[in-house]
């Protein structure tokens, strides 16, 4: 029988070489990459072509700058909408923060557990995933059934802008003043402004950094770190 062939993502040397060491003795499993960047990961996926990802979303991104868990999604999402990939990937997070983890369950990652995860369970989970199954740990789903009717209200906001404010919101949130909006979207600057002041009431922020970090975290906006 093969070795199943890992990739480790994760920012922190001395967790990529303990995972090496717990893996190294058994012939089930062979480390072909590591990553350390959100950069190097999507090129080490690319060029590797893992059997299974074990990733860390709190990497940094190529100039070194640690970003938010739900920016390092965007590497997951990258895998799930590349169809000549058959990666599994396995969210193994520090703290089960529920923002995140649902960010990482509408992209269809394929498990998820915490960082304090035993090596057998580890392996099993793999195992799993292998075999076309999904994995939460108990305490993730916990934490995630404690917030889903927060979860949901969040998502009611959403429902709630119309095709317009979503472009817009899209366009502020990487930057753009509203008299640039107003020439890509090819309306008056005024009609810009009053979608902005529609956009702020209807998702409950007061400015434009708390809009763009709302964008973010409900992936309405791709931010490329490459």
């Amino acid at each position: 029988m093969n070795a199943i062939k890992l990739m480790i993502a994760d920012d922190q040397p001395i967790l990529r070489e303990g995972m090496r060491c717990l893996f190294e003795f058994d012939e089930g499993f062979q480390i072909i990459a590591e990553a350390d960047n959100l950069c190097d990961c999507l090129e080490q996926v690319m060029k590797w072509k893992p059997d299974v990802l074990i990733l860390e979303p709190c990497l940094s991104d190529n100039m070194g700058q640690v970003v938010e868990c739900l920016v390092g999604l965007e590497v997951l999402k990258t895998i799930k909408n590349d169809f000549s990939l058959k990666t599994k990937v396995i969210v193994l997070i520090g703290k089960p923060e529920a923002d995140y983890l649902f960010g990482a369950i509408e992209l269809e990652a394929d498990g998820y557990l915490l960082k304090n995860v035993n090596i057998l369970d580890l392996k099993k989970v793999i195992r799993l995933v292998m075999s076309g199954g999904r994995y939460i740990q108990p305490v993730i789903l916990k934490k995630m059934n404690e917030s889903l009717e927060e979860w949901k209200l969040e998502k009611q906001k959403i429902d709630r802008l119309t095709k317009r404010e979503l472009e817009v919101l899209r366009h502020l949130s990487v930057g753009m003043y509203n008299k640039e909006i107003a020439l890509k979207l090819a309306i008056s600057e005024r009609t810009v402004k009053n979608h902005v002041f529609s956009v702020f009431k209807k998702i409950g922020v007061t400015d434009r950094t708390q809009a763009a970090v709302f964008a973010v975290r409900h992936h309405l906006v791709n931010l490329s770190f490459f």
